[in-house]
């Protein structure tokens, strides 16, 4: 692209942080509709916006466009972002949220490293506007597979009940000043709890099967809509994030793990190119398989085994979970994360710095030296190639 369209480094970048401003600018705006209106509108919303913004993409030709195209790619991904989760809520128990989130991350992280892979190969042989129309024909597919196989997740409780006196209210009302009579019926209460509750402990639950299905037609409907207003929810969550540490704390180790990623993509992609590397398309690509299999070993501890832990500790804690039970194998994440990116840069760092004094600046001219991306190299050196 920068060859083609003669875009500088900066303005790829500037158009990779545009497209992180969809993603946060969509969270906020999207989201509340799948409360509202159900969550297979908005997938398939997203799928559209998606779709429209690759195709948007291999038609780039100015800057504006690829900053429009990656806006609208960001605002369609917003969606993925939290709408899955809450799909995996709708659909399974607590003890299985971290399998299930781990599943979900695996899947993004095959696009997220391993498409940069894939990528690479496509700009060698069909040039770069390809993997955009690849991209075309996969959310196409996608599109198609969401219209017709997606069915809705959200359930809208009925709630049928009958209002009850208060036994212990009502003889309290009625003998003022009865001490005694107050301690009898509390015991009497008590022992009516425990034996209510001893009676729910062994009776097993059933199904109704006289309540009807869903039709194929009814699942799929565009609409689930629910009663009442759809304001709270633009402002609700800006509240719980300055109200709540657990969820500041939460918001916060997200938004670093991807700037993380987002530094080693565009870091790579900047200085790979360069001596003494002189990485091609097919080179900076490659450099994403081992994050690849590094997120599939987390993401296997951080939600499989994460669950294992959870059920352990819940039986420890007499049978009751806490959030924060989660929280231990985050640690884990806390050495590894930082030592990464360190061990990366430094590393990036170091080898150019013990390359570039190899370089006899004596012996370069106007006449001998070629000029790659910034660096100078004596045209007789290894280095002096086109790269």
């Amino acid at each position: 692209m920068i060859v083609e369209l003669g875009f500088s480094v900066d303005t790829l970048n500037q158009a990779t942080a545009v497209g992180f401003t969809g993603l946060a600018i969509g969270c906020i705006f999207f989201i509340p509709f799948v409360h509202k209106y159900g969550r297979r509108s908005l997938y398939l919303f997203s799928s559209a916006l998606q779709l429209a913004a690759v195709i948007w993409q291999g038609n780039v030709k100015t800057v504006g466009d690829l900053m429009g195209a990656n806006i609208v790619s960001g605002l369609g991904g917003a969606i993925s972002e939290t709408v899955v989760q809450i799909t995996i809520a709708d659909l399974f128990f607590v003890h299985q949220h971290g399998t299930m989130n781990g599943v979900y991350l695996m899947f993004t992280a095959t696009g997220a490293f391993l498409g940069p892979v894939a990528a690479g190969f496509v700009v060698n042989s069909q040039g770069w506007r390809w993997i955009w129309w690849w991209c075309t024909i996969f959310l196409t597919i996608n599109l198609v597979l969401v219209v017709f196989l997606f069915e809705e997740s959200k359930y809208i409780p009925i709630t049928v009940g009958h209002s009850v006196t208060n036994i212990v209210d009502t003889e309290r009302t009625a003998l003022p000043g009865s001490t005694q009579e107050y301690r009898e019926t509390d015991k009497f209460q008590k022992d009516a709890g425990a034996a209510e509750q001893e009676s729910l402990e062994r009776s097993h639950s059933g199904l109704d099967t006289t309540i009807p299905l869903k039709t194929y037609r009814q699942r799929l409907s565009l609409i689930t809509k629910s009663e009442g207003p759809i304001g709270h929810h633009f402002y609700q969550p800006i509240i719980t994030l300055f109200c709540f540490p657990a969820v500041a704390y939460t918001a916060l180790t997200y938004g670093t793990v991807l700037a993380c990623f987002s530094i080693l993509t565009s870091v790579q992609a900047v200085y790979l190119l360069r001596p003494p590397y002189n990485f091609g398309s097919m080179g900076v690509g490659l450099m994403n398989i081992a994050p690849f299999i590094g997120a599939c070993l987390g993401f296997f501890v951080g939600g499989y085994l994460n669950d294992k832990s959870i059920m352990w500790l819940s039986k420890r804690n007499r049978g009751i979970y806490e959030p924060e039970m989660r929280l231990w194998f985050a640690l884990i994440a806390t050495i590894f994360l930082p030592g990464g990116v360190l061990m990366f840069g430094l590393g990036l760092a170091r080898v150019r710095l013990n390359f570039l004094p190899h370089i006899s600046l004596s012996h370069m001219t106007k006449q001998n030296c070629r000029v790659h991306i910034g660096q100078c190299w004596p045209s007789g050196s290894e280095f002096s190639g086109s790269g």
